[in-house]
Formats: C-alpha cells, sequence, structure tokens
C-alpha cells in the first residue's frame, strides 16, 4: 500500500512540472492528475468522442480554450446501441467536433496529405473531400514496390462456386482464397508482412480470410487482417481489400465514412478485390473502378505467380535489414 502510494505521488509531482500532459480519454480521471488545471486541452481523434468523453477532460481540467482535431469524414464513435431513428440530433452519435461546426465554429481543413501515392489520393479527394486535398508526397517517394503494379489495382473475382462448407451470407470464399494467394507471393518475393494489411467489409470476411492464411503458414500468417473499424488510423504500404458479398444492399458496403477509411490506408499499392458488375452499381464504387487498372482473378494469380520486387522495394528492404542488424549490435 506505501509503495501504490509512493508511486502515485510520483506521478503527481511529475504532472505538477510538466508543460505538456498527454493521456488518454478515459485517463483523465486518474488520480494523478486531481486538482490539475490546463488552459489549453488538444482532443485528438475528436470525430471519434462520444461527446461526454470529450466534455471530461474539458470540465475536469478547467479549460479555457480547446482545440478539436478530427475528420467528421471518418468513422464515427463505435456505439453498442444505436440513437432511434426519431432522434434527429444523433444521440450519442454526435460528436463534440460535429456540434461545434454546426453552431458556427468553422473547421479548419488541414489539406496537405502525406500519407500515399498521389493517384490513391484522387478517389477519396473527389468523393469525400470536394478536390480540396492536396498531395505532399511525390510519385517517386511512393515508388511501387512489386513489378508491374499499378498503384490502383481492381481484381475482378467471380462469385464462390457452391461448397460443402457452411459459409456466412457475407463472405466470399474466392476473395479470401485470391488475397490469400496474392499475400503468399508478395511475401515470398521478400515484402515484410508488416508492409501488408487486409481490410474486409464484413466480420465474417476477415475469419474466412485469416483462415485462409492460417492454412498456408509461414510469415504470410502474421499480415494484419481486420475489419474497417480496427484499421482507422492505420496505414501499410499495400492493402488488400476484401469487399465480401456484394449481390445485395450495397448501402453498408459503400458507406461514405467507412469507403473512405478502406481505401486511405493505402501509402504505394491499393488492391480491391471484388466483383464488378454487382458493384458498378454503386456511384462511389464506380469511382474506385474507373481510376484503377481492372483485372481479373486469373489475371492477378497468373502475375503474381512470378512477382517480382522493384529496385526501390530491395534497396528499401537491405536497408531494413541493416538497421535491424545495428540495432542488434
Amino acid at each position: 500500500e506505501n509503495a501504490r502510494s509512493d508511486v502515485a505521488s510520483s506521478r503527481r509531482s511529475q504532472v505538477a512540472t510538466a508543460r505538456v500532459v498527454g493521456v488518454t480519454i478515459a485517463s483523465a480521471s486518474n488520480a494523478s492528475l486531481e486538482g490539475q488545471r490546463f488552459r489549453i486541452v488538444v482532443l485528438d481523434e475528436a470525430s471519434q468522442m462520444i461527446e461526454p468523453q470529450s466534455m471530461l477532460p474539458i470540465v475536469r481540467f478547467g479549460a479555457e480554450r480547446v482545440l478539436a482535431a478530427g475528420d467528421p469524414m471518418q468513422l464515427p464513435p463505435i456505439l453498442k446501441v444505436l440513437p432511434p431513428a426519431s432522434d434527429h440530433n444523433g444521440g450519442l452519435s454526435r460528436t463534440l467536433f460535429s456540434r461545434l461546426a454546426k453552431i458556427g465554429a468553422v473547421p479548419t481543413l488541414l489539406a496537405c496529405t502525406y500519407r500515399c501515392h498521389p493517384a490513391l489520393l484522387r478517389v477519396p479527394n473527389v468523393l469525400f473531400y470536394g478536390r480540396r486535398l492536396r498531395c505532399g508526397a511525390a510519385a517517386d517517394d511512393r515508388s511501387a514496390l512489386i513489378e508491374g503494379l499499378e498503384p490502383s489495382t481492381f481484381v475482378d473475382v467471380p462469385p464462390s462456386r457452391p461448397s460443402g462448407r457452411q459459409e456466412q451470407f457475407n463472405s466470399s470464399p474466392a476473395e479470401a482464397d485470391t488475397a490469400a494467394f496474392l499475400l503468399k507471393r508478395m511475401v515470398e518475393a521478400g515484402l515484410n508482412p508488416e508492409q501488408l494489411g487486409v481490410i474486409c467489409i464484413f466480420r465474417a470476411q476477415v475469419n474466412l480470410v485469416r483462415r485462409a492464411l492460417d492454412a498456408l503458414g509461414g510469415d504470410v500468417a502474421g499480415v494484419d487482417v481486420s475489419t474497417v473499424d480496427a484499421f482507422q488510423g492505420q496505414e501499410r504500404e499495400i492493402i488488400l481489400v476484401s469487399v465480401g458479398r456484394s449481390d445485395g444492399d450495397l448501402k453498408f458496403v459503400e458507406a461514405p465514412e467507412r469507403l473512405n477509411v478502406t481505401i486511405t490506408r493505402a501509402r504505394r499499392h491499393l488492391i480491391v478485390l471484388g466483383r464488378a458488375d454487382k458493384l458498378r452499381r454503386s456511384k462511389l464504387y464506380r469511382e474506385i473502378l474507373e481510376s484503377s487498372e481492372v483485372i481479373s482473378a486469373d489475371d492477378a494469380t497468373a502475375m503474381f505467380e512470378h512477382v517480382s520486387l522493384t529496385a526501390a522495394a530491395r534497396e528499401s528492404q537491405q536497408n531494413d535489414s541493416e538497421d535491424e542488424h545495428e540495432e542488434v549490435r
């Protein structure tokens, strides 16, 4: 008990002398912050916080000014219970960020983005940001890692043939198998699994892709496969998107905030797997198709059967290997 008291006292002393203190929302109520006052509170990812969460540090620390940073065009807070349709104010789904914008606090757009290849910025810029974004990264800074692979590629995967397995409605075994093969060949060519990521629109498809990768074994099983909700805030050099079922209602598949996050996680290459004939029904996916090199699943398999890294990719891998060697030494 004395040891805990000493730790808490030490933390309070450190906080008292610090000019800047960073905490999570959950930690804002920590006992070591009791009695602290901060004139300015910065809320990062404010468009993902429910309003009561945003108010906690503002009220507790007696903030005189608030700087809220977020992107209302990306995923909103995750709620277990959605507000009723009759609640036109959005209930807990409305954030402090959106409330302030609605009452006249005009957001300042940070228009320059440095994550992706300029070609990958075009679609989200047109669809979600009114062409106001600028790319701070040159094409040479995001050069290809795979020989012959364009920045944006759509792989047209045919519907899965009936099998003896009981598959969930929102999954596509054909997409899962195609994704696993492409990833396996990229890892075998020399890419680090940490450079790759798979985003699935549906949880059922996440499970299928993971099983396909586990069946292959080796390093490829280490590739991160998640829903878009888990990928917000992350990035990878190459992102594969597995749409899953698209022959029914596309409302969830083409939800703007969800799609925006999905297609903006890639730095160099975005590969979307889906059924082109079904997704063309969506204005948003038509824009993706028109901005991508569209190839069949068979052509993608043939291309990756003899895949090779670019000179830039090999040089990058060599530099990473030398850095790791130096760290070990």
